[in-house]
């Protein structure tokens, strides 16, 4: 399962050229238990098979992954980093339906304030999960070469984490704070402690289904799992939709740059590529957290363009165009609780 989720990351980062180095495995079985896994991922080697037994457990991991030490593990996540503000989600940030008949789909816009921002950055920067180019002094020639923002190839633009134990304070701190909001009703502008009025865990008004904010009363939470993803500009995400492996109720939130998400209506085959024609595009702003549930998240694929500007929010010709700067994104899911085994094609 972990090199199988490594594979997924390769194939929608469309950036990525390493694909077609996967492509000659026909299948793949891993087992392994969630709580071995850190993962910090950059351009990679392709991975190698062996003849005969299969591996299992770390073995796998440090062939797939390298060597992270379970102690380094404890000492990341036992560091204090930067204390978030409170409330970490932003008092009345509205709950919109961008797309009504992408059901399941919703969008708080704004969610994190500048300061809630800020703290989620430097908390990123503090564990030292991916790299941050532009944090980099540049040459002239360099800056414009990159245009507000250097290429992430070559440079660590992702890291994953599995098990709540795995999680790092700050994420853990996001996860609880954004299962809390996906118990609000669409429409919804209450404050965050307004839990008389903003928490529809049983009525199956809320964001996410009632079965998925059950998670919440359980060890592992609503959310398990969590991805950081950088992205420079004219970085995309092909078009997919994420592994059976994980349950329904995912969160993505956006930083720094706008993009459009773009979102493919059901009938669009998993081994192919939507049509851009197809494409329902909703734009993400800084702050941003959209919600994935129910047919939005097991029908709907989405994706993010290639290229290094968006149309203006509102328009789909080729008038005004908003130029991407880098972002840094935060997904948030809960794996199924027989995720830790996969059977699929590679």
């Amino acid at each position: 399962f972990p090199w199988y989720t490594a594979h997924e990351a390769e194939s929608t980062k469309s950036s990525l050229p390493k694909v077609s180095k996967f492509a000659s495995f026909e299948s793949i079985t891993v087992i392994c238990p969630v709580e071995l896994l850190t993962w910090r991922g950059s351009p990679r080697a392709p991975f190698e098979p062996r003849h005969g037994a299969g591996m299992r457990g770390g073995d796998l991991i440090r062939e797939v992954f390298g060597s992270d030490s379970d102690s380094d593990d404890a000492d990341e996540l036992n560091h204090p980093g930067p204390s978030p503000p409170s409330p970490l989600m932003r008092p009345g940030c509205v709950v919109e339906t961008p797309l009504g008949a992408c059901v399941g789909m919703f969008v708080a816009r704004e969610a994190l304030g500048e300061d809630a921002r800020r703290w989620l950055l430097d908390s990123i920067r503090a564990d030292d999960l991916v790299d941050f180019p532009d944090d980099e002094p540049l040459t002239a020639a360099a800056s414009a070469a990159s245009d507000r923002c250097a290429h992430t190839g070559g440079a660590r633009n992702q890291a994953m984490r599995f098990g709540r134990d795995h999680l790092p304070r700050w994420a853990l701190a996001l996860a609880d704070a954004v299962a809390k909001l996906a118990t609000r009703r669409p429409g919804d502008s209450h404050g965050e402690d307004d839990d008389a009025s903003a928490n529809h865990t049983d009525d199956d008004s809320a964001v996410f289904p009632r079965e998925v904010l059950a998670r919440a009363r359980t060890a592992s939470g609503v959310f398990n799992q969590m991805i950081v993803n950088q992205y420079a500009p004219g970085e995309g995400l092909a078009p997919h939709v994420d592994l059976d492996a994980f349950a329904d109720g995912v969160a993505v939130v956006s930083l720094r740059s706008t993009v459009v998400m773009n979102m493919y209506p059901p009938g669009s085959s998993r081994d192919r590529i939507p049509g851009a024609s197809s494409a329902k595009p909703v734009w993400l702003r800084p702050g941003d957290v959209m919600f994935l549930s129910r047919a939005a998240r097991w029908e709907w694929a989405h994706g993010i363009a290639a290229r290094d500007a968006d149309p203006v929010e509102g328009e789909t010709g080729e008038g005004a165009r908003v130029r991407r700067g880098c972002r840094t994104s935060v997904t948030l899911r809960a794996m199924r609780e027989d995720g830790h085994e996969l059977r699929v094609p590679a």
